[in-house]
């Protein structure tokens, strides 16, 4: 995966918590499910950029 689209991934995942914290208020189960859901996406993302941040910091040090 590209470190762009890691990133577009990062902040639409970011976007679908928000989104789905203020559309989906009666729907309690939905809400969470989403919410989870966007939240990992975003976490492994999270982990993903940083990892690519530290090899390219590595390689550029070498």
């Amino acid at each position: 995966m590209q470190l762009w689209v890691a990133a577009l991934l990062f902040f639409l995942s970011i976007a679908g918590v928000v989104l789905s914290a203020r559309k989906l208020r009666q729907k309690r189960t939905l809400r969470v499910a989403c919410i989870a859901l966007c939240a990992v996406i975003a976490a492994a993302c999270a982990v993903y950029i940083v990892l690519t941040a530290i090899m390219l910091y590595a390689a550029s040090t070498k």
